[in-house]
């Protein structure tokens, strides 16, 4: 399987948890049962030949492990879209070129439960109808 997913000119993948690592047993409190992963999963992802991750997740919770999550993926030369320290960088596509093409990845939540200051880290989402 990494052979066929690393024959690829570009490989996305949706990062459904963050690589932040945690000793608490209910780091996002609005998805019991769920659980930061650790940030060593990274090296899998970049080996298996992962270009993009898409970050605009409602598990990007708290604002400091999507930070912690955007370093490991940087660490890692995996590039990513739909969360930063800001909006503006939230929503700024990642864009990778391979073979003369230009790639490109938008990512955005349809809803989020927290966060909403401008200035804070965020996921870029799009407003839907509520829940």
């Amino acid at each position: 399987m990494v052979h066929e997913l690393a024959s690829t000119d570009v490989l996305y993948g949706n990062l459904e948890g963050p690589l932040a690592g945690t000793d608490d047993p209910q780091p996002i409190p609005h998805k019991p049962g769920w659980v930061h992963s650790d940030p060593e999963m990274a090296a899998g992802l970049r080996a298996a030949g992962f270009s993009f991750m898409s970050c605009a997740n409602n598990v990007t919770y708290p604002p400091e492990a999507a930070l912690r999550s955007l370093a490991v993926l940087d660490a890692n030369s995996i590039h990513h879209a739909g969360a930063g320290p800001n909006l503006t960088e939230a929503r700024r596509p990642a864009i990778v070129e391979r073979r003369g093409m230009r790639f490109g990845l938008l990512s955005i939540h349809i809803r989020i439960l927290a966060i909403r200051t401008r200035s804070r880290p965020r996921i870029s989402r799009c407003p839907g109808p509520s829940v």
